[in-house]
């Protein structure tokens, strides 16, 4: 009698379980599924399609690196932080600390030309002062096309100045692996760098990359039977745009 009580339990108990088993598993398949990441699509969506130039990532990863350590520096640095800021980025044209009323505080710069004494810094003191958060400018000279990317700082929560990183486009990309197969612009279709595109940059140009930018981020044209990919970068506060001819 006793072996006849055990069975029945281990029967009722195994009823029991069954449908709350059921119902674990349904739960964590249909309501609260573990996150699983596609790393193929993933990829994809940051490298572009296949053939894409490998210059792309080292060149938005150094932009990256810039515009992370900029930004988390909202009050005025002491020299070892110039310094190992400007080791860190040894690319940039030049790292300025500029006051509120256009005083120079402290510099750090690669050239001596006279070129760079025309940068008109009070047009770059502003910066994201509500979010405390860098903003990039865009410096167009006579020889070459610059980008300022300009970081407010404070002093008892009171605007004192920017901090501002100044570098050349070229010096960011010819660096770089295979940077000639890439062209850089931005949305209003001003030629950052050319790549190997010399006569088709003025079609480049031309296209409607606002309109573009409105709907997407990456997708193809074609510029006289040739097939172009391009994928859009937004750079605190402006818009960065990779173009490369799709071959094969």
């Amino acid at each position: 009698m006793h072996k006849v009580l055990v069975l029945i339990c281990c029967l009722v108990w195994c009823w029991g379980c069954s449908p709350l088993k059921t119902m674990t598993r349904w739960y964590r398949d249909s309501i609260n599924p573990t996150p699983q990441v596609d790393l193929t699509i993933q990829a994809d969506q940051e490298c572009g399609p296949q053939g894409f130039p490998a210059s792309f990532v080292l060149i938005d990863t150094k932009l990256e690196r810039l515009g992370r350590d900029l930004s988390t520096q909202d009050s005025y640095p002491d020299d070892r932080w110039f310094d190992a800021f400007w080791a860190r980025h040894a690319w940039l044209h030049s790292m300025v600390a500029v006051t509120i009323h256009g005083d120079i505080l402290a510099k750090r710069t690669h050239s001596l030309e006279a070129e760079d004494t025309t940068i008109d810094y009070l047009s770059l003191l502003h910066g994201d002062i509500e979010d405390r958060m860098p903003k990039a400018y865009l410096l167009q000279g006579s020889s070459e096309t610059r980008i300022a990317l300009s970081m407010p700082f404070f002093k008892e929560n009171i605007w004192k100045g920017c901090l501002v990183a100044v570098f050349a486009c070229d010096t960011l990309i010819q660096d770089a692996g295979s940077s000639r197969e890439l062209a850089l612009l931005d949305a209003q279709g001003s030629i950052l760098w050319g790549g190997r595109y010399g006569t088709l940059l003025d079609a480049m140009a031309e296209q409607p990359w606002k309109d573009r930018l409105k709907d997407d981020v990456r997708g193809e044209y074609e510029i006289h039977d040739k097939r172009f990919f391009w994928l859009g970068r937004f750079f605190f506060g402006t818009w960065l745009i990779y173009t490369s001819e799709i071959t094969g």
